[in-house]
């Protein structure tokens, strides 16, 4: 779900961010600018003194960070909302924040 109120000031790399690589995960974009897909790196996850399964959540929260960010965006403009439509945009938020919170935990 596109937030209607996003911020225009929102300067992260776009696109979909994902977790690759296994022992130094990056954290990469999936963006398809002019046609062209790239796969730019927004991340190195250091895992010198941490343990695996640490560095990977580490990596999986860094990934979902735009799309928490968006899910946050959204749940505030639902409680905001004074267009009539205001249970409508909550439970679409709620179930947005709740499929984010998965992709960043599991």
């Amino acid at each position: 779900m596109q937030s209607k109120k996003q911020p225009n000031n929102m300067a992260h790399t776009k696109g979909n961010w994902f977790v690759q690589g296994d022992k130094y995960p990056t954290i990469q974009s999936r963006h398809n600018g002019d046609g062209i897909k790239t796969y730019p790196t927004i991340a190195t996850v250091n895992s010198t003194f941490i343990e695996y399964e640490e560095y990977r959540a580490n990596a999986k929260l860094i990934a979902a960070a735009p799309e928490l960010l968006e899910a946050l965006i959204d749940m505030v403009n639902s409680v905001l909302d004074d267009t009539g439509n205001a249970e409508h945009h909550k439970v679409i938020a709620l179930r947005n924040a709740k499929q984010t919170i998965k992709k960043a935990t599991e």
